[in-house]
C-alpha cells in the first residue's frame, strides 16, 4: 500500500539533495524510493514497520491524480545513480526547467528560492519534452502519473551546478539533460508552474 511521511521525515529530507528530478532513493532496511519528500513507492512487507510513515487517506484530485493507482513494488538498485557529471556554474540570462507530478513541488519553495540538491534541466532539453510522459521517460523518473507541472528557473549568474545526464533507470530511457543546483537558488529564482499535456 503506499504512505504518505510524517511531517517531522519530511522535513528531513527537504534538506537532503535530490537522487533525480523529484524523488529521493533511501536506504532503510530495504531501498526505497520517495516522490516529493512525501510519497513512498510500495514497499515490501518487511518495510511496512517503518515509524516515519503513516498510511495514506486522501489526496486532492487536482494535484495527484491517479499517482498511486495500481503501483507495483520498486525494484531497481542503486547502481544506475552512478553516472557521470562535472561542475559549473550558470551563465547570464540562462534559465532551467524542472518538471513534476506535483502542485506544489516542495523542493521549490513560497518565496521563489530552490532547495540544494534539486535537479533541473536546460531550457535548451525543452523541445525534446513534449508531454508529461515524455518527462517520465527522459529523466527516468519513478513516478506513476506523467510529470506535467513546468517550473521556470533563472538562477543568478555564477550559481553552483553539476551538470550531467539521466542514466536508464526504473524501466525509463533516460539520456535527458539533468542539472543539479548543488547549493541550491535563492528568493526569486522560480516561476511557474504551467501545465503541459499529459501525454
Amino acid at each position: 500500500m503506499p504512505l504518505r511521511i510524517d511531517e517531522q521525515r519530511r522535513q528531513e529530507l527537504l534538506k537532503q539533495p535530490e537522487s533525480g528530478m523529484g524523488y529521493q532513493i533511501l536506504q532503510a532496511d530495504d531501498t526505497i524510493v520517495v516522490l516529493n519528500a512525501e510519497i513512498v513507492l510500495p514497499l515490501a512487507d518487511s518495510a511496512s514497520h517503518l515509524d516515519w510513515v503513516v498510511k495514506i487517506i486522501s489526496l486532492p484530485e487536482d494535484v495527484r491524480r491517479g499517482l498511486i493507482a495500481d503501483l507495483s513494488p520498486y525494484d531497481g538498485d542503486l547502481t544506475a545513480q552512478a553516472h557521470g557529471s562535472y561542475l559549473s556554474t550558470t551563465r547570464a540570462k540562462e534559465v532551467f526547467v524542472r518538471y513534476s507530478a506535483f502542485f506544489p513541488d516542495r523542493r521549490l519553495l513560497s518565496d521563489g528560492s530552490v532547495l540544494p540538491g534539486t535537479y533541473a534541466t536546460t531550457r535548451n532539453d525543452v523541445p525534446l519534452v513534449p508531454s508529461g510522459l515524455a518527462a517520465l521517460g527522459r529523466y527516468a523518473l519513478p513516478n506513476p502519473s506523467p510529470a506535467v507541472y513546468k517550473y521556470t528557473l533563472n538562477a543568478p549568474i555564477g550559481t553552483v551546478i553539476r551538470c550531467g545526464t539521466s542514466a536508464p533507470k526504473f524501466g525509463q530511457a533516460g539520456g535527458g539533460v539533468e542539472i543539479l543546483f548543488t547549493a541550491g537558488s535563492p528568493a526569486g529564482s522560480t516561476s511557474g508552474p504551467a501545465k503541459i499535456p499529459e501525454r
